[in-house]
């Protein structure tokens, strides 16, 4: 692949909505073939610059085929349909546990000419609440569509933990992640209470107070509604900061290995 190629495909993490004349002149330019070898490989890269800038433009493809002038948009579609190339982007992935990579590609499933079946998204589901929890909350984005909030609070209440550590964070970040409604969230939160690592309690408090003025009928553009130095959230962050490190020098890394290594002592665990 031409370093012009790569540099077109990656664009800056992503495309807008008016660059469908761009995305139709590098179709024009390059033909399909090279350009899916091109994605696949960006896809395999370790630099979050490649691999999401390569999904980036899958999605935009996808999402605008109607809006980019031409067929050739249509061909390169189909060459990544049977080609089998998010599949392929899926198992590399799961056989090198890209932790990273996994969760951007489970955020971006539902754009992509994709699809996994619910039986299999229940496999990943049961597989990661043991390997690797933090990936939970995409994955129950693809299983349930966010219309569905009791579904998906259902779903959530079924999830089991093998540590309590683990479990709170997780399931903070779940409940921040996906869409259950307001009501059920302040119930799922407040038992959280139950298990919450002491220096987390004042951050969990603000949270359920938080949503509780979500609540109410005066929500609305109350700038108090916001909790500020989610120390959680920041936990969670520095695991995928440090998760996308490790990769880059050929380690995987979970979510339990970087609780237990010390390294989220740094964000305050």
């Amino acid at each position: 692949m031409t370093e012009d190629l790569r540099s077109l495909l990656t664009a800056n993490y992503g495309f807008a909505a008016g660059d469908a004349k761009k995305v139709s002149q590098i179709l024009k330019t390059y033909p399909p073939e090279e350009i899916y070898s091109g994605l696949k490989e960006l896809l395999r890269s370790i630099y979050p610059a490649k691999y999401e800038g390569a999904l980036n433009f899958i999605r935009y493809l996808y999402w605008s085929c109607d809006s980019i002038p031409g067929s050739k948009d249509e061909v390169l579609l189909q060459k990544i349909k049977d080609g089998n190339l998010i599949q392929d982007a899926l198992s590399f992935y799961e056989e090198k546990k890209a932790y990273v990579q996994l969760d951007f590609l489970f955020t971006a499933m539902r754009n992509l000419p994709f699809e996994l079946s619910k039986e299999k998204i229940e496999q990943y589901i049961q597989r990661y609440e043991k390997e690797n929890p933090v990936l939970l909350p995409q994955l129950l984005n693809v299983l349930i569509d966010s219309d569905n909030a009791e579904a998906l609070k259902a779903r959530y209440e079924k999830l089991s933990f093998e540590a309590e550590d683990v479990e709170f964070a997780v399931r903070y970040f779940i409940l921040e992640t996906v869409f259950i409604d307001n009501f059920d969230k302040d119930e799922c939160f407040k038992r959280l209470r139950n298990i919450s690592p002491d220096k987390f309690k004042n951050t969990l408090e603000n949270k359920i107070a938080e949503n509780q003025k979500l609540l109410s009928l005066d929500y609305a553009y109350d700038d108090e509604v916001e909790t500020e130095n989610d120390e959680i959230l920041f936990l969670i962050t520095g695991y995928f900061e440090d998760a996308e490190k490790a990769y880059q020098k050929g380690r995987s890394l979970t979510f339990q290995e970087f609780i237990k290594e010390g390294t989220a002592k740094n964000c305050g665990f």
